[in-house]
């Protein structure tokens, strides 16, 4: 897994302790450090599918800003069908990130 990921999800201390994820702060830093939130996990979700499905905007927000492709990115879960940020946000009813995804996908300046 990427520390991106490992930040987004949350993670295991060397005391054992867990280490909550989600900090939009360390998110931040890494994105501005060159991380890339590419990965995919064994479910064949990326760090964007899992913000959306648990309607985390700020870092909707830094994702999409960095990265745009993204948007489009699929799950490859041969358990599931093929799942983007935007289906995720709907199944787990996130009124928030649905809009923010619809608003996304609508609005690509690249596309003027």
């Amino acid at each position: 897994m990427t520390p991106i990921f490992h930040i987004f999800l949350g993670y295991s201390l060397e005391d054992g302790k867990f280490k909550e994820g989600g900090q939009v702060s360390e998110i931040k830093a890494l994105l501005e450090n060159g991380a890339r939130p590419m990965y995919k996990n064994n479910e064949g979700h990326g760090a964007i599918h899992e913000a959306a499905a648990r309607g985390q905007i700020e870092i909707m927000n830094l994702i999409l800003t960095k990265f745009p492709e993204v948007l489009d990115q699929k799950s490859s879960s041969s358990r599931r069908s093929y799942n983007t940020p935007l289906t995720m946000a709907i199944m787990n009813d996130r009124k928030e990130a649905v809009q923010l995804l619809i608003l996304k996908v609508f609005y690509r300046p690249e596309l003027l």
